[in-house]
């Protein structure tokens, strides 16, 4: 999901990316060179414009970009791999949390004090 660059780039990540006919397609992350030096020469990346569309439309109208967020708790992966199951584990679904009102079950122990896995994502 990124923009290859192999034109002087600034020594500092957020500078526009133009083409050839001065439009703006992308937004400068990582200029670099071998070794990860930043430089002004080398190669760098940058980030689509596509890719920041949804951002800006976030800090025009919230006035900070939102990132989405279950609230939820998981085990380490290893905990599922023991169990020979792929995805990750919920543990904790705290009330309230997007992860409740999406109806996510936590890991628990039941009256007889056996583990009752949560849901698996």
């Amino acid at each position: 999901g990124l923009i290859q660059v192999d034109a002087a780039c600034s020594h500092q990540a957020g500078g526009m990316l133009l083409d050839g006919m001065g439009r703006v397609v992308g937004m400068v992350v990582a200029p670099s060179q071998p070794g990860g030096r930043a430089t002004g020469f080398g190669l760098g990346w940058a980030v689509p414009l596509d890719a920041l569309r949804g951002l800006v439309d976030q800090i025009t109208v919230a006035g900070r970009a939102t990132r989405p967020a279950l609230g939820v708790s998981l085990a380490p992966p290893q905990v599922l791999s023991a169990m020979r199951q792929e995805g990750v584990l919920v543990l904790e679904v705290p009330p309230g949390s997007p992860g409740h009102s999406a109806g996510l079950r936590h890991t628990h122990r039941d009256i007889f004090g056996d583990i009752i896995l949560g849901d698996i994502i």
